[in-house]
């Protein structure tokens, strides 16, 4: 029972109501399981409530550091459902596992020959490449002269191509394919 409360308060706090929310509730596993931060820690206070300390800026709250992160995840599904808009997937992967570095996925867009001026708006699929786990039976190594290798634990091969570049690659064909969107301005 104690448990169960906890996820309802846990679920009003992140703004989902229990009864009209009751299938977006995942959202609250996803933050209960979500790791916290770099540099972040939690431990019970004196107060007897759980503090998140910034061990680099030694900075000490009782709001733990993911908490605007799932707020805005509530808001953004909530809103596609209210105005029956597509929702979008990319965002939604992001809030809730957000990419570290912004400069991932402008390298990786360099690595699958997304040209950022012209084609901004195939930039999601190299956010979705940056978040994409490595497959079940693949490892991720460093040979002796520092190049990442890709190795398939079960065949015993190596490959210097991530074992989802392709998929990613016939994604990128298949949206160069479709008509360019509309946009307002010209961009030379």
């Amino acid at each position: 029972a104690e448990e169960a409360q906890q996820l309802l308060d846990i679920g009003i706090r992140l703004g989902l109501d229990p009864i009209l929310d009751i299938e977006l509730m995942w959202i609250v596993q996803e933050y209960q399981s979500a790791p916290l931060p770099d540099d972040w820690r939690a431990f019970e206070g004196p107060d007897n409530r759980m503090h998140y300390l910034n061990d680099r800026l030694r900075y000490d709250v009782i709001t733990n550091p993911i908490e605007p992160r799932f707020k805005k995840l509530v808001e953004v599904i909530k809103e596609s459902k209210r105005n029956e808009t597509p929702l979008d997937e990319v965002t939604v992967l992001e809030l809730i596992d957000p990419i570290e570095r912004a400069a991932d996925v402008t390298e990786m867009a360099e690595y699958q020959g997304i040209d950022l001026r012209k084609e901004a708006h195939h930039l999601w699929i190299a956010k979705l490449a940056v978040l994409e786990t490595m497959p079940e039976g693949w490892e991720e190594t460093i040979d002796p002269s520092g190049r990442t290798l890709y190795r398939n634990v079960a065949a015993g091969v190596s490959t210097d191509e991530h074992p989802a570049d392709d998929y990613f690659k016939a994604l990128l064909q298949r949206e160069r394919a479709k008509p360019l969107p509309y946009t307002s301005i010209e961009l030379k």
